[in-house]
């Protein structure tokens, strides 16, 4: 693990050093003793020498300077040797830490695990919460009564105490910033005119903040630090986050894009991810909407430019990266205000839109997406929006169609008729699918046909004689239009004889 100044600088603390640093960062990984020999200095290496310095009374005493780059301390009334051993003590300490931390991120419970592993280094109150407000880790050496209130209530609900929602997030230098930053860094905030300090840094995965890690200040100060040690433990934890996403134990964690993601491959997820996936509206029927560009595919820094601004629309959406499209589901009753700001975002002279039927749940979401992308071929490669509930009717009759070649399973008296007309030359084969097509509504039908309608009521009689079929029969009805569509789907034979 790899030190700073800051660190060294507290890990001495019991030596009253002086210190001048500037820059701070942790990049410290070695020590060296100055000597006469040294021409280079190296960055990851602090250097220590003993000094001699005049003292107030005129007087020279020993001082100890400890260096990397412009930054220093100063320790009076100390051997090099002693120091040296401390330094190397540091590096002893914080790599077991880091260490012990890897290896309780893979282990169960490991959040809590991590949690307890830093109690002692941090030496402050913290806790791991999700996105929704739920405390998942929490320190283990301050109890409820260790703090103050809002700790205690936290640590009895294991939830985010309300009073704190309204908090504004103020860096320790004082910028107002809407959200914590993924570094972990100082925030502030006042209660009365007394001001109290943390460290925070948000969890992100796709862009979207899935939990948190908070210090708070408890009796000294928090400091630099304790923000680059909070660096460590944030950059282990999300590692630990990844590697178990789908297990059981972290699914909440897991970002809505994600969860999408896993349900576009085809994963059956094992967790309720509903709740999880629920928009702020409450609706219940979505729609998905996936997004091609007809030139292949677009630069990665224009993919990800167009989903940052698509997720900022004003109609909530769930938008993804996806096998080379754009992926957004959106809530059906939103559809026309989610296309409107998309067409005013994107060049619609390069992209194709696909959209899939309404669905109701997640648990078939691929399928959406073959909706989506089904709707798209319909339009080849010509840009424009193109819409499953436009194509599928059609679709499913030419797949029955081509399932069906021989008519084996048409309704057998479809067949009888056009035989029938054939023979006769007659017309009871267009009259009885025009009657069904209008819904056995005589004036409509007769309009159609261009027909009286009393030569309809004729023809309609002589059908049923013919046939012996119950028209009154929903199912039956259905069979008979559905075996219509097949055989105008399909090429007329010459001889219908055949297939009877």
């Amino acid at each position: 693990m790899k030190l700073s100044m800051w660190i060294l600088a507290e890990w001495l603390e019991s030596h009253n050093p002086r210190v001048f640093i500037h820059r701070g960062e942790a990049e410290i990984t070695g020590v060296r003793i100055i000597t006469e020999g040294i021409s280079t200095y190296n960055r990851e290496h602090i250097y220590i020498a003993a000094v001699s310095e005049p003292s107030v009374m005129g007087q020279h005493s020993d001082t100890i300077v400890l260096a990397q780059g412009n930054d220093y301390l100063f320790i009076n009334n100390s051997d090099s040797e002693t120091l040296i051993n401390e330094v190397l003590a540091a590096f002893d300490y914080y790599n077991q830490w880091e260490a012990r931390l890897r290896e309780a991120a893979i282990s169960p419970n490991a959040l809590q695990k991590m949690i307890s592993l830093s109690d002692e280094v941090f030496g402050f109150p913290n806790r791991i919460m999700d996105a929704d407000g739920r405390v998942i880790a929490i320190s283990e050496k301050f109890g409820p009564n260790d703090f103050n209130e809002r700790w205690r209530q936290t640590y009895e609900t294991r939830f985010v105490q309300l009073r704190s929602v309204g908090i504004p997030v103020i860096t320790f230098e004082g910028d107002y910033l809407p959200e914590w930053e993924e570094v972990p860094r100082r925030y502030c905030y006042y209660s009365g005119k007394e001001r109290f300090c943390y460290i925070a840094a948000s969890i992100v995965f796709d862009d979207e903040i899935i939990a948190a890690f908070m210090i708070e200040e408890y009796k000294k100060e928090l400091s630099q630090a304790q923000c680059q040690l909070a660096t460590v433990f944030c950059d282990i934890l999300r590692l630990a986050l990844k590697s178990r996403e789908n297990d059981e134990q972290y699914f909440t964690l897991k970002s809505k894009a994600s969860i999408v993601h896993d349900l576009l491959e085809g994963k059956m997820l094992q967790s309720d991810y509903a709740h999880i996936l629920e928009f702020s509206a409450g609706c219940d029927t979505f729609i998905l909407l996936a997004i091609k560009n007809i030139l292949g595919n677009a630069p990665v820094i224009r993919t990800r430019s167009m989903l940052t601004t698509m997720r900022g629309f004003a109609a909530e959406n769930i938008s993804l990266e996806f096998d080379n499209q754009i992926v957004s589901v959106f809530p059906r009753e939103r559809e026309e205000a989610f296309i409107g700001d998309l067409m005013a975002t994107i060049n619609a002279t390069y992209y194709m839109v696909g959209i899939s039927l309404p669905f109701e749940g997640w648990g078939a979401l691929s399928l959406r997406l073959r909706q989506a992308n089904f709707a798209m071929s319909m339009g080849g490669r010509t840009a424009g929006i193109y819409r499953c509930e436009d194509y599928a009717y059609k679709h499913l009759i030419k797949t029955l169609s081509e399932q069906n070649s021989k008519w084996e399973f048409c309704h057998p008296g479809v067949l009888t008729l056009m035989r029938y007309d054939e023979i006769h030359g007659t017309e009871f084969f267009e009259t009885l699918y025009r009657f069904l097509a209008h819904e056995r509504r005589l004036v409509d039908a007769a309009q159609a046909l261009h027909i009286h309608r009393n030569t309809l009521i004729y023809r309609i009689k002589r059908i049923g004689e013919l046939l012996a079929i119950d028209l009154e029969d929903a199912e039956e009805r259905a069979f008979i239009l559905l075996s219509y569509e097949i055989l105008r789907a399909q090429t007329v034979l010459s001889n219908p004889g055949d297939v009877l």
